[in-house]
């Protein structure tokens, strides 16, 4: 469903791990064995060209020989586009308290009020195991402790947060003195998750709390697709949750706000881009590219012509 240390880096990683949406193949050839992470050159009839790349928002060492190989093309660019730039975020002390504070109840009711005592007693039991509870952590809404157990998973693969791609994609243009854009803001992406319906924060706290063994597994799987840009299997580790027929339609309810309305506005970010005369390398999560409601879909509408290339 979904997954994101101390919280703004945690945060970074829930935009694309199981985020449970219905993906088809996109318009681009995937049969090609590539051997690398979705990269797509994108042109337009007017001659400008960006890049697309997908991301992955966990990573290890293996993350760090991407960014050495993808080199060549981002040297060819004038700026870098993300989701946000978390390197400059964890630094704001003033705006993570502020996003923070989303998550905070102020009618005096604490997190054991609002959730079944039995999930309480399996979440609260879960982040002691994994070193991440805290007493504070009472006065927070259902999605905060969602992300709190989210990094617990994530802690259990034994990859990173902290070696995620778009994070060394910053770090990078940083010291290019490359220009870095945010399509979106952290402030929106936690607005999302604090506001998110009680029915399907529930059901993530379950269903993560359910599969929590796995996670090691299924997250390494995941991060290994990711690195052969094998596209269908990134969608397959997308799916392993079995839902009923309501639970899948609090699902897709949400993804309509996670997903699909994020990808129109990140596609209009895109042309944007495109038009602008930069040459801009625009990675975002790569569930946000696939599929007929994905990013590469919405600018083939467009009239852009769209390659996906190895490096």
């Amino acid at each position: 469903m979904t997954m994101i240390k101390r919280l703004a880096a945690v945060f970074i990683a829930v935009l694309l791990v199981f985020t449970a949406s219905s993906c088809g193949d996109n318009a681009s050839d995937q049969k090609k064995a590539y051997d690398c992470p979705l990269l797509w050159h994108v042109t337009d009839k007017d001659g400008g060209e960006m890049w697309l790349f997908g991301t992955i928002h966990i990573g290890n060492k293996s993350s760090k020989e991407v960014l050495e190989r993808l080199q060549p093309v981002l040297e060819k660019c004038d700026a870098l586009a993300v989701e946000f730039d978390a390197v400059s975020y964890a630094k704001d002390i003033s705006a993570q308290t502020k996003d923070l504070s989303l998550f905070v109840y102020n009618d005096g009711t604490t997190i054991s009020d609002h959730i079944p005592k039995q999930l309480y007693d399996n979440l609260v039991d879960t982040l002691k195991e994994e070193k991440l509870y805290n007493k504070l952590y009472e006065n927070f809404k259902p999605g905060f402790w969602s992300l709190l157990l989210n990094q617990a998973m994530i802690s259990k693969s034994k990859l990173s947060a902290e070696k995620a791609m778009d994070t060394l994609l910053i770090k990078d243009a940083n010291s290019a003195n490359r220009e870095i854009l945010e399509v979106e803001s952290a402030a929106f992406q936690y607005e999302i998750f604090a506001n998110a319906p009680d029915d399907y924060t529930l059901l993530s706290l379950e269903k993560d709390l359910e599969s929590i063994d796995d996670a090691e597994e299924e997250l390494n799987k995941l991060y290994n697709a990711w690195l052969i840009g094998d596209a269908q299997k990134i969608i397959e580790s997308d799916e392993y949750y079995d839902f009923t027929e309501e639970e899948q339609r609090i699902v897709d309810d949400f993804n309509d706000e996670l997903l699909r309305s994020r990808n129109l506005n990140m596609a209009k970010k895109a042309k944007e881009y495109l038009e602008s005369g930069k040459t801009v390398f625009f990675a975002v999560g790569t569930m946000h590219f696939l599929g007929e409601d994905g990013i590469v879909s919405l600018l083939e509408k467009e009239g852009c012509s769209i390659e996906r290339v190895g490096f």
